[in-house]
């Protein structure tokens, strides 16, 4: 690899980093891993993201197809390019998912007025599951039930 510059869109890049790079992402799971690193980033630059993804296209895409497809969904608003970003993604083998954030507060604390909506969710949760036993459990009595008198009818 040789160690001549290149600058993509004001950003000076060493070929042998950026070949580097693009030999790394070609393993899904270091995409994945990159494309998260960028998205949740503490103070985010926007400009990051659209570089990511021409670098996992790079990396993952062997046609190119894929690069022409890229520009379209970034050039459409809103929801549209979401699920075009979506779409893109599932062709790598990759998918866009949203979970709850983990919370801390100034002096590395967790916030539970912030996860308490979560831990609601969870004892409801629990109490549904162990509805659910309890109607399985009577529907097996009640099947149980059933059988019996089938099995008197049948001698009657």
């Amino acid at each position: 690899m040789n160690s001549v510059q290149t600058v993509t869109n004001n950003l000076a890049v060493s070929d042998s980093y950026l070949d580097a790079l693009i030999d790394s992402l070609q393993d899904p799971i270091e995409s994945a891993s990159y494309l998260t690193a960028i998205i949740e980033a503490e103070n985010p630059e926007p400009e990051l993201l659209p570089l990511a993804l021409h670098d996992i296209s790079k990396a993952l895409d062997k046609t190119g197809a894929n690069v022409q497809s890229l520009e379209m969904i970034l050039q459409k608003q809103g929801a549209e390019s979401v699920y075009g970003l979506v779409d893109w993604l599932k062709g790598f083998g990759l998918k866009l998912t949203v979970t709850v954030a983990e919370t801390l507060t100034k002096d590395n604390k967790w916030d539970f007025k912030e996860i308490q909506g979560t831990t609601e969710n969870i004892q409801t949760s629990n109490k549904l599951k162990s509805r659910i036993t309890v109607l399985e459990e009577e529907l097996v009595r009640l099947r149980q039930e059933l059988d019996g008198v089938n099995v008197k009818s049948k001698f009657i």
